[in-house]
């Protein structure tokens, strides 16, 4: 995700930047786990890069108290409850809706 996926910039920041995603780094980032879905958030504007991850990962299991990781992670917490709490209730919201819509039945041909 982001202008380096198609190869328009050079990646060369760490995962403590402000241009990493921080739920992906973390593991779920909405804009991929919604795709190709009625709430499809679109691109997410930060940078999914593998080796930041990698970085991410590698420094927690280092040290899983450092006040870095704790930020990224807290942010994540901050970012991901809202915006899945606001997608269930948009589901919730979609699914009662469309009951109670009639349904469309195909008449009986005599």
């Amino acid at each position: 995700m982001g202008p380096e996926a198609m190869g328009l910039t050079v990646v060369n920041f760490s995962w403590e930047d402000e241009r990493a995603c921080r739920n992906f780094l973390c593991g779920t980032c909405p804009h991929i786990l919604f795709t190709n879905t009625k709430m499809d958030l679109g691109i997410c504007p930060k940078s999914h890069t593998e080796r930041l991850k990698t970085e991410y990962l590698a420094a927690v299991a280092a040290n899983p108290n450092d006040p870095q990781v704790i930020a990224v992670q807290r942010e994540h917490e901050q970012n991901i409850f809202p915006s899945s709490t606001s997608a269930t209730a948009a589901f919730a919201l979609h699914t009662v809706v469309s009951k109670r819509r009639p349904r469309r039945t195909p008449r009986r041909q005599t």
